[in-house]
């Protein structure tokens, strides 16, 4: 706009000047030879990954969650470029450095359950370069990265300090994984960056289903980024400048439905899940006494479905909770926990006691103005 512009005033002031006495002919120097134009991927490096049409530059895609725990404990939401080379070499503890974070747009709609977000690829990423190709050589080898959602709880945006995070990405990540065997890769998509075009990547689970291990068969990778898609077979790879990629809740943190069932069949389903995957399993203090625990709730379920008795039912489900010594388990039941907590709280001396782990107890709380404190509490 700026050149149209200056060139319009040129030619006014040309007319103007042609109306006020006649320009003198001048020599006209020969015209300059156009600059010869520099190839950003010169010829003689074709094979180094330089950006051509086809090149990813711009991920989108959405998601769907059905627990709110996400933003119960969260209010600063975004997704992230998040290097996979801790999955590569099995090592959980791999922290995640911040030089490889590269952050991206999260919109949330906690009405609606579900999340849309965009994230710019970096030109040249900083992520652990892995040589995956299975052959005796040792190669470059290339970078893999997911997209996965990665919130802050702290600190600054990226994770880090006593935000940090190790391992790989398993919620809301580009990637399927199997909670039952270690997070291993089950599908979904990968965002791999070659260095050039000489580098082999696996196109394939091999015998063993698993990715990145010795019996992989593997295919030549192209130059710069390329988009993988696990659940091909053999995996695809594609270029695409604006690729969408969905994230995955994983099933065992999605909400389990049980609300079409009976009470005794909700019940066992419930159970069995719970003592399959809670999360202190093995700790002294926090894990129950499974066995006897069951045996002493499913008689009292049977009964409250024989006799069609919720409040039954619900006793049952709230004894279930007690017996767990962890703040995060707990029940919400609606009209019968209101009415079972009036009933427990109502009344009283305007105090209440805790009992300790040396069998004493004290008084944790006085009511101003009550009775308790009135008898000197």
């Amino acid at each position: 706009m700026k050149l149209r512009l200056i060139s319009i005033l040129f030619v006014l002031a040309l007319l103007t000047l042609a109306c006020g006495f006649e320009i003198p002919s001048v020599e006209t120097a020969p015209e300059a030879a156009a600059p010869e134009l520099t190839l950003a991927c010169p010829e003689q490096a074709e094979s180094l990954a330089c950006p051509g049409a086809d090149e990813p530059f711009l991920v989108s895609g959405s998601f769907t969650y059905s627990n709110s725990i996400i933003t119960d404990y969260y209010d600063q939401h975004a997704v992230a470029l998040i290097d996979m080379y801790a999955f590569i070499i099995r090592d959980k503890e791999w922290e995640i450095p911040v030089s490889s974070q590269t952050l991206g747009y999260l919109d949330i709609d906690m009405d609606a359950m579900t999340g849309e977000y965009v994230l710019q690829l970096p030109a040249r990423p900083t992520g652990m370069l892995a040589d995956v190709d299975n052959d005796t050589n040792e190669d470059t080898g290339v970078q893999v990265f997911v997209v996965a959602y990665w919130p802050n709880m702290t600190g600054g945006p990226y994770s880090e300090g006593d935000d940090r995070s190790s391992g790989w990405p398993s919620y809301l990540a580009s990637i399927r994984t199997d909670t039952n065997n270690q997070h291993e890769v089950l599908g979904g998509k990968l965002i791999v960056w070659s260095p050039d075009g000489g580098q082999n990547f696996p196109t394939g689970f091999g015998d063993d289903g698993l990715l990145f291990t010795d019996d992989d068969p593997v295919g030549p990778i192209p130059a710069g980024y390329t988009i993988v898609d696990l659940d091909s077979n053999p995996f695809e790879f594609y270029k695409e400048t604006e690729p969408e990629l969905a994230l995955f809740e994983p099933t065992d943190i999605g909400i389990k439905d049980f609300a079409d069932l009976s009470y005794t069949e909700a019940f066992e389903q419930m159970f069995e899940y719970s003592k399959i995957n809670y999360a202190f399993n093995g700790i002294e203090g926090k894990e129950p006494d499974w066995d006897t625990l069951y045996e002493d709730l499913k008689p009292r379920v049977e009964q409250a479905e024989k006799n069609r008795n919720p409040k039954a039912f619900y006793e049952a489900l709230r004894d279930f909770t007690w017996a767990f010594k962890d703040g995060h388990v707990g029940l919400s039941a609606g009209d019968y926990f209101n009415q079972d907590f009036t009933e427990r709280t109502a009344g009283g001396y305007g105090f209440a006691v805790r009992e300790l782990d040396d069998d004493t107890t004290v008084a944790m709380f006085v009511t101003p103005g009550g009775p308790a404190e009135q008898a000197g509490m």
